[in-house]
């Protein structure tokens, strides 16, 4: 989904599949739809539209982060830039429903950032999408922009109406990643941590190597005191 093309950011979505359905197009083969034997990339179209319509992104981006959500079946679109010079970043959460081929804004980023991590975590009590670290701005001129700290839970919540929503949430200021950078990797780990690596800090002109690699911890839990 989305990506930077030679006109600016993009708003396409494509999905690899090899389910026979008729109704999508979109293979490189304009004479065949996916089938079991030979799958492709298509263009889903909106089933909810008047007349066949590809699926958009709401906010065209790049430099986001795509999660997969809901034990696989679902994908969270998170942060990016919505301009090609970085100036303006995507705030809007995007998630896609494989099974009904959709796509909908589920809610809002609290720091609007691109080329950060997020991965799905688990406190035990909750699931939640993990988003940390990125840059604002940082175009041509040669400046990186402005490396973040800032490290958000996206927590699935249900809306009055019956929907699903992500709510953001931004952890204590105390346990924000200790170092400002972007392009970070992000690992959840089987004790439902997640390890953080690397990733890109300096100032204009000048880019710089992290070194750095921490452990997320979703809860606080007191060692002294048996569980």
């Amino acid at each position: 989904a989305g990506g930077l093309g030679p006109d600016g950011p993009l708003d396409s979505v494509e999905v690899f599949t090899i389910t026979d359905n008729p109704a999508q197009t979109g293979c490189a083969e304009a004479d065949t739809g996916p089938s079991s034997r030979k799958g492709c990339f298509i263009r889903p179209q909106d089933p909810a539209a008047e007349r066949p319509m590809n699926i958009r992104l709401a906010t065209p981006r790049f430099g986001h982060t795509a999660v997969s959500v809901s034990g696989g079946d679902e994908v969270l679109l998170v942060g990016g830039f919505a301009t090609a010079n970085r100036e303006e970043a995507a705030t809007s959460l995007e998630l896609f429903v494989g099974a009904a081929l959709s796509l909908t804004v589920v809610g809002s980023f609290d720091v609007g950032r691109g080329d950060l991590a997020a991965i799905p975590l688990d406190d035990g009590a909750n699931e939640f999408v993990l988003a940390v670290g990125g840059r604002i701005g940082g175009g041509i001129d040669g400046s990186i922009g402005v490396p973040q700290i800032q490290t958000t839970r996206l927590r699935k919540v249900a809306s009055p109406d019956g929907t699903v929503a992500y709510q953001a949430e931004q952890i204590s200021a105390t346990c924000m990643l200790p170092e400002a950078r972007y392009g970070l990797g992000a690992v959840p780990l089987r004790n439902k941590t997640a390890l953080l690596l690397g990733g890109i800090t300096g100032s204009a002109g000048m880019l710089v190597a992290s070194r750095r690699a921490e452990i997320y911890f979703p809860r606080i839990v007191d060692v002294s005191a048996p569980e």
